[in-house]
């Protein structure tokens, strides 16, 4: 079927040609502009547009560029949301590799804490969840001596606080 932005079968090839400027003028498109543009009357112009749709083949005609661009841009958005997803999980990687041989009491352990709070609230707006469901904020003392269990406790305590 063809398109109705498309070569219409009783539309001959200079109604057509004539049809084409006017589609591609845009938002500025008119009769008196196509037959400037072709140094055409305004008569014979305007009898093909009536004759042949022009204003409604022009609008279908932007309805499909805009969804083919729509497509692209969201396209687009969907891969760099991938990319950013995928920096965030490697400087994730990073910075937990990095907490293994630190002292939980040295400035580094508070950078990559703070780091690890960047990552998780951007990756929350990656997913679209606007609040945190575990909040990082540095109120449970650690030490190098902590035993498991004495950190679960202390979590325990602070979960309960925010119950």
């Amino acid at each position: 079927m063809t398109k109705k932005w498309e070569r219409q079968p009783n539309e001959t090839t200079k109604a057509y040609e004539a049809f084409c400027c006017y589609r591609d003028f845009g938002v500025s498109r008119s009769v008196r502009g196509v037959a400037q543009k072709l140094n055409k009357s305004d008569t014979i112009i305007g009898r093909w547009s009536t004759l042949h749709n022009w204003v409604e083949r022009a609008t279908a005609y932007d309805d499909h560029i805009e969804a083919l661009e729509r497509g692209a841009v969201e396209k687009e958005r969907i891969k760099l949301k991938r990319q950013r997803i995928k920096i965030l999980t490697f400087y994730q990687s990073k910075l937990v590799e990095g907490m293994k041989d630190l002292d939980p009491s040295s400035a580094s352990w508070k950078d990559i804490t703070a780091g690890l709070q960047m990552i998780a609230r951007e990756m929350r707006a990656e997913f679209g969840e606007d609040k945190a469901v575990v909040e990082v904020n540095n109120t449970v003392d650690v030490s190098a001596n902590s035993t498991r269990e004495e950190l679960l406790e202390r979590l325990k305590g602070l979960q309960n606080k925010t119950d």
